[in-house]
Parts: C-alpha cells; structure tokens; sequence
C-alpha cells in the first residue's frame, strides 16, 4: 500500500551513536536536496560522548524557504537498535522508519510503526564491507527522493580524495546499490515523497552555523582568537585557523577554557579585536574571567555554542 506524506514539507531524523558517521550522511545529503532544488534546513544534537550515546541530526526540506526544524517526523532513520528510546513521542504512525533489515527495535514494535527494512549491511558488504553502509544509505534516500546520484557520487568521493582508488570505486557501488533500491522503493510502496523543486535555489549559497558565526566575526574585525576545543563551537575555531596565515589573525589554542578567556582578555587590552570559543560546558570555566571582564571594563566577545552544561 502507498503511504503518502504530509504538507509540502519533509522533516527527516537520523538517530545513532556517535561514532557511526551521522555527520557524513547529513552533510552529503543537505548539500545534494539543495541543488536538487529544495528549500533545506538542519541542525545536529550531540551527546558528551566521542563514541556511543545518541546523537541525531534532523533535515528538514521543503517548497517554501525554512528557518528552524519540527516536532513532527515524517521520516525516522535509526542507526541502530537503540536509536528510538528518545524520539518515541514524536514518532506517530504517520511516521516512516526506514531502518536495516537487521534491527529489531521492541520500543519501535510496540508502536506499530509504518516500517521499511532495507538490507542495508547486506548490500554494504556485496559494495566492499559494512563500512560503505553510509554511502548505501545515502543512495537509498538519493533515490527515494529523485536526487541527481553523479552530483552525490561526486560529493562523496571528494570526502575520500585521499583514499587509493578500490575504496572511491566501492563507494561508488554502494551509492549506486542503494540509489536503485531507493527507486524502487519510490516506485512500489512510497508515493508523494519528492517535492517539487525551486530551480533558483540552485544557485543559493549553503552555510552552516560554524562558518557564518566565523565570517561573522572576520567583518566584525576579529584579529585575535582564543579557545579550548568543544563541539559543536570547535568547527568555528578550525575555520579560522585554517584561515589565519591568508587573513592575518592570530588563532590560539589554549590548555583549558580558564587559559583561553584569559588569553581573549589580555588580547584586547593589548589592543586586539578578541574573541574567545567555547561551548555550554567550557563557559562553565569562564565565569571567573567574565567577571575580570567586568571589573577592569574590558571589551570581551564569547562566541558561546549552543550545548547544555553544569
């Protein structure tokens, strides 16, 4: 039976540990529904894990121009068997999971779910192992929703530029594997799930957060910047200092946040345009120099990342 979608938007979540490549996915995928044509919009939750947890990151696409995501999912893709617990009140069944033939989610059971299983492992390891399960599940979703695959096999193999030659070609199977399978998919048991594209998004320019908050920060000025790694606030420190021999900015990795807002503070009464990076659980650290601030009445930019801390 042909399940059809809501609305002309299509809010898509990824559910996984971290670890298991969720970034990957989305960042081919945003790019590729964008110069498919489709109005794109997502955002990413992370866990104070390197590996395991969950994370999830949600893509949201429409017909329309869209600032922020939705409670709703239309379309459910967890990485692993576990992934559900926390989206179980959002899942409906309207929802559509689309999951490997091999998970066996009981919470997902129980709510008698519109579930698709794809063998996703399996088609991996006929591409050239269970690491190209990501570039198969991006062929799947490629296919699905009428994406341009040369656009996506290119996207994915610059991800893999450095690699020899066997693993861009097993990548290469994979996506083709799953793009097949995706339409037909469309073909047999989805209807309504494409769109109808805006051929002047096309030429939009795509940005995420991270590097409009550094570009922000260079027409501001900023000559000086400090920080302690922390996701998600660590990719606008990377985006300056791979800039900062070209722009002449001084980017400073400091030992801990303590460090990192001191150095800020010293820039700016030595005359700099300083800014220092952290993230909800560095900041935490740095009440004590924000007071320091305060007291001597020195300028003081924080670029605080949105994440939950002490």
């Amino acid at each position: 039976m042909a399940y059809d979608f809501p609305e002309e938007v299509r809010n898509i979540v990824f559910s996984g540990e971290a670890g298991q490549g969720l970034n990957f996915v989305a960042d081919i995928l945003i790019k590729a529904f964008k110069k498919n044509g489709y109005h794109v919009h997502g955002s990413q939750e992370f866990m104070s894990r390197v590996r395991g947890g969950n994370n999830s990151l949600t893509v949201r696409i429409a017909e329309f121009p869209v600032k922020a995501n939705l409670s709703r999912i239309d379309i459910f893709i967890p990485f692993n068997a576990n992934a559900s617990e926390r989206f179980l009140e959002r899942i409906t069944p309207e929802t559509l999971v689309l999951t490997d033939d091999t998970f066996i989610d009981k919470l997902l059971q129980e709510k008698n779910v519109n579930e698709i299983k794809i063998p996703l492992q399996k088609m991996a390891t006929e591409a050239g192992g269970i690491l190209f399960i990501n570039s198969v599940l991006i062929g799947v979703l490629a296919g699905v929703f009428s994406l341009n695959l040369e656009n996506i096999i290119d996207d994915v193999l610059k991800k893999f530029a450095d690699k020899d030659e066997s693993v861009r070609e097993k990548n290469r199977k994979a996506l083709k594997n799953g793009y097949n399978t995706g339409k037909e998919l469309l073909a047999g048991k989805l209807s309504g799930l494409p769109l109808k594209v805006t051929e002047s998004i096309k030429k939009d320019f795509l940005i995420n957060g991270s590097r409009a908050v550094g570009i922000g920060a260079l027409l501001g000025g900023c000559n000086f910047m400090s920080a302690y790694p922390m996701s998600p606030s660590t990719d606008v420190f990377t985006f300056l200092a791979e800039r900062a021999g070209q722009l002449g900015l001084v980017v400073e990795q400091a030992e801990d946040e303590i460090a990192a807002i001191n150095m800020a503070i010293g820039a700016w009464y030595a005359g700099a345009r300083a800014m220092v990076n952290t993230a909800g659980g560095g900041f935490a650290l740095m009440t004590e120099g924000l007071s320091l601030a305060g007291a001597i009445e020195s300028p003081l930019v924080i670029h605080l990342a949105q994440r939950p801390a002490p």
